[in-house]
């Protein structure tokens, strides 16, 4: 991963607000866009932008739960080590 990933991934409040509700549990696309509440879009379109931007950058995956029948977020646990000095992120 390079450290321009991170930060493009990691820019967006919204995105940022999406991983932190991941942090607590798998979600759907609608129950994150609930949980925004008065930080939500107006669209929901724009929350399944944000959460492509996420998978795009290997924050999140998706998965579709044959039981539930929906289609769930989840995040990838994983630990960052950035190296400021020649701007590398190392994955850990």
């Amino acid at each position: 991963m390079r450290i321009q990933d991170v930060v493009s991934g990691l820019h967006s409040a919204m995105r940022r607000n999406i991983l932190q509700f991941l942090c607590d549990g798998d979600r759907t696309a609608i129950e994150i866009y609930k949980e925004l509440k008065e930080n939500a879009p107006r669209f929901r379109q724009s929350v399944n932008r944000e959460l492509e931007i996420l998978l795009e950058h290997g924050f999140i995956r998706k998965y579709y739960d044959e039981k539930r029948k929906s289609l769930y977020y989840q995040i990838v646990k994983k630990e960052l080590h950035i190296d400021l000095k020649d701007m590398s992120v190392r994955e850990f």
